[in-house]
């Protein structure tokens, strides 16, 4: 992985509130962090979407992204849940390689 290298921290597991130009995510313990979604990726029946925290979160470079599974609970609304699986985020990390590559050549037509 390079420069937009996936990252974990198993202190994330959030819900999410959409605004205008920022997903802003609420941790466990009340704080809020904003983030901008970088992509979302659908792999193997899940989902996930890629984010960007928008102020560097302790333990993180500018360029580091993290990785949550989508999921709907049982009310309708969308719950993330950080993903740590290694072989998971490589391939999620493949497909958004594949995304990048797709949407330069649309870009080149």
């Amino acid at each position: 992985m390079d420069e937009n290298k996936i990252v974990t921290d198993e202190t994330c597991e959030e819900t999410i509130t959409a605004r205008e130009e920022f997903i802003t995510l609420t941790a466990p313990d009340g704080s809020e962090v904003d983030f901008l979604e970088i992509a979302g990726i659908p792999l193997d029946g899940n989902f996930y979407t890629i984010l960007k925290p928008i102020e560097v979160l302790e333990g993180m470079t500018e360029d580091d992204v993290l990785v949550f599974k989508v999921e709907e609970s049982e009310n309708g609304e969308s719950n993330l849940s950080l993903e740590t699986d290694e072989d998971t985020l490589d391939k999620i990390y493949q497909e958004y390689l594949k995304l990048l590559d797709e949407t330069e050549n649309t870009s080149k037509d």
